[in-house]
């Protein structure tokens, strides 16, 4: 009785080591198949107003006592870069609430 008790648990084990290897398989198909694609301005010739700039921000933090951010924005017409910002934040100098 002993033997198919261990058998038993050998065989549950066997499954759920096979079921998570199969969640993890189409974890990895929905990531490449829901990937995320790169922002684009693209022009919409159904609208009267078109946006000529485009603006993209971002934000870093290190995991340490620096965090960095900054910005660029873009003239879609021309592709020229009018302006640039980037920052550095200390924690002892700002009040940056915790990770």
């Amino acid at each position: 009785m002993h033997r198919e008790g261990t058998n038993m648990k050998k065989n549950l084990l066997s499954t759920l080591a096979l079921w998570a290897i199969v969640a993890l398989l189409l974890l990895n198909l929905l990531v490449t198949v829901l990937e995320p694609k790169a922002a684009s301005a693209e022009k919409d010739s159904s609208l009267s107003l078109i946006g000529r700039y485009q603006i993209s921000s971002w934000a870093l933090s290190t995991g340490g006592t620096s965090h960095y951010t900054g910005y660029y924005v873009i003239d879609t017409t021309t592709g020229k870069l009018l302006n640039k910002s980037s920052e550095v934040h200390k924690q002892g100098e700002i009040d940056v609430p915790p990770n």
